[in-house]
């Protein structure tokens, strides 16, 4: 049995996903999460940024980590035209190792 995670963010699905999907419902809970416990802030299967990118515009701390490297090419260049430049890692986030520690990590619509 092979244990590896699946992607299939890549290609023609990470650029639909990239122009499509962009509604953030759960964006004031997580605000209020960091709000409560702090930043740094890690952002799981951060994806294109749909949550990341309105956090950094906001002036929050954050990292994000996503498996696929197509979802994380279109979160930076999202993030340029605004003048960000965020820190992605492209990492599972089974078995991710980062440079730092966060004090609020959030998974948003992965599972």
């Amino acid at each position: 049995m092979d244990n590896k995670p699946v992607v299939w963010h890549y290609g023609l699905m990470a650029e639909r996903w990239a122009e499509t999907i962009d509604e953030t419902p759960e964006l004031s809970y997580i605000e209020k999460a960091i709000s409560r416990f702090g930043s740094p802030v890690l952002d799981l299967a951060c994806g294109t940024g749909r949550l990341l990118l309105p956090l950094l515009k906001a002036g929050i701390d954050i990292d994000g980590c996503d498996i696929s490297g197509d979802m994380l090419e279109h979160c930076r260049r999202k993030a340029a035209l605004g003048g960000y430049n965020p820190r992605l890692y492209q990492q599972s986030m089974h078995s991710f190792n980062l440079p730092r520690t966060y004090k609020t990590m959030y998974i948003g619509d992965s599972f």
